[in-house]
């Protein structure tokens, strides 16, 4: 994967230097450059804390910051995403500590719905490394995208080859489609078997399912059921540069089960 600009969206919260971790250990892992966006205007404390922070982490003394002023958070990180090029933008996923399940928190909420680079969302940042052992990657067998499936699956090769959960939503409407009227469970896999290869393969273990179900929402308990370390899925972008969510996993805004990785993909 070639190198990219990658900003984290950073704010002195008690995960502060946990993101920034993370942040640090993704910007490696993509070869790219990392910078700090900082929603807040610049001030020596400010500064000072960050120095150390980066210390800590291990980035350079020297990492670029982009404070910026806003009427809103959202409004800061939005403008210098557009303005500094982010190809990549890092962030926390939750307001708060959760106890029994992920609410997704209104900064990454809204992000999901404007934000038109790539998004990775952390649920539970960690300042130590740790092992990727399953990752969730979402297929929209009413939409394939070879080109964005051979980037999921270069990640998960990237990732150490972990147990890969291919997986694809099908509700009962999308049965009477005429693409998937008469395919079995088995058939569906086997589509979404043929399309991994074709985007370039996999070398480690592939579990592949289909989640059939009413609501989006009850696909949401079978990927948080898998506990993934990550889940890799595709945003849209129609002709007016308008976002959508992949197919049936409008929840994302409202809940996110685990760590993920939305790619923003021009149609």
């Amino acid at each position: 994967m070639k190198s990219c600009k990658i900003a984290v969206a950073s704010t002195f919260s008690p995960r502060f230097l946990s993101v920034l971790a993370e942040a640090a250990r993704l910007a490696k892992g993509f070869e790219g450059s990392l910078h700090i966006i900082h929603a807040a205007e610049q001030t020596a404390e400010k500064e000072t804390r960050f120095r150390e922070g980066f210390a800590t982490v291990g980035l350079p003394e020297n990492t670029p910051v982009f404070w910026v002023n806003a009427s809103t958070p959202m409004e800061a990180i939005l403008s210098a995403v557009e303005h500094q090029g982010i190809e990549i933008l890092i962030a926390g996923a939750l307001e708060r500590e959760p106890e029994h399940r992920n609410f997704t928190g209104n900064v990454a909420r809204n992000l999901l719905l404007k934000c038109h680079c790539d998004l990775v969302l952390l649920t539970r940042p960690e300042k130590t490394s740790l092992s990727v052992a399953r990752i969730a990657l979402a297929i929209d067998l009413m939409d394939p995208d070879l080109e964005w499936l051979g980037r999921a699956l270069t990640i998960a090769h990237r990732e150490g080859q972990p147990l890969l959960n291919v997986f694809s939503i099908v509700t009962p409407f999308d049965k009477l489609r005429d693409n998937v009227t008469s395919d079995s469970p088995a058939d569906l896999e086997a589509r979404m078997e043929a399309m991994v290869k074709e985007a370039g393969g996999y070398k480690g273990e592939i579990d592949y399912r289909v989640i059939i179900s009413n609501t989006g929402f009850n696909a949401c308990e079978v990927i948080q059921a898998l506990e993934p370390n990550l889940l890799l899925a595709r945003r849209s972008k129609g002709a007016h540069d308008e976002l959508s969510l992949p197919t049936h996993m409008d929840w994302l805004p409202q809940v996110i089960p685990a760590n993920a990785m939305i790619f923003a993909v021009k149609q």
